[in-house]
């Protein structure tokens, strides 16, 4: 339940971001830049990763999930790359339970 408000909160903030007149070609240039940074960054087993269309102003913004540990021991891991739009830096935030849940 958490998640999901989560994410939502984050879908709405980011959904209503700037979204300055681009060609839909550069939106998804964009996009496949962010997917591929968040994706090289992260170290995961079967990672998924959902780029917001427009991202911020400044910054591009995933949601990322996937697993790590062995086949005894698998966690699941959540969390939130950040690629900013000049630099092409990448920052990641992994959402422990913990912190989801206070």
């Amino acid at each position: 339940m958490v998640h999901k408000r989560l994410l939502f909160f984050w879908g709405s903030l980011l959904f209503t971001a700037t979204c300055i007149a681009s060609s839909p070609d550069a939106w998804d240039d964009f996009q496949t830049n962010v997917k591929s940074k968040c994706t090289e960054s992260i170290n995961l087993k079967d990672l998924k990763v959902n780029v917001d269309p427009f991202g911020t102003t400044s910054y591009g913004v995933a949601i990322f999930e996937g697993f790590y540990g062995s086949k005894a021991g698998k966690y699941q891991v959540k969390g939130i790359c950040i690629m900013d739009k000049k630099s092409k830096a990448v920052e990641t935030l992994n959402l422990s339970e913990e912190l989801l849940t206070k």
